[in-house]
């Protein structure tokens, strides 16, 4: 988790939030409350992840962030790193 927190400093770094098990909620606390569903992302580890994906909705729907927050991490964060433009060359 030090290292994740460090590493969210860059603008451009975000945090799969895929293996449940490899981050306490307690951790994950935290980092909402730090840079709430700005920097997180929905991941499930699929196909190796066995019920990942609803391990971590149910992980998500326990912070409190707003739903607002919560669905930047279900979706918009994706979409807006897929909206991105590559620097040329």
């Amino acid at each position: 988790y030090y290292i994740i927190s460090h590493e969210l400093r860059y603008d451009n770094v975000y945090f799969d939030l895929s293996a449940p098990f490899m981050l306490p909620f307690l951790d994950l606390e935290d980092a909402a409350g730090r840079w709430g569903g700005n920097r997180l992302l929905l991941g499930s580890d699929t196909p190796y992840g066995k019920n990942n994906l609803q391990r971590n909705r149910k992980r998500i729907e326990r912070l409190s962030l707003s739903r607002l927050e919560k669905d930047k991490i279900y979706s918009q964060n994706f979409e807006h790193i897929l909206s991105l433009r590559l620097p040329p060359g």
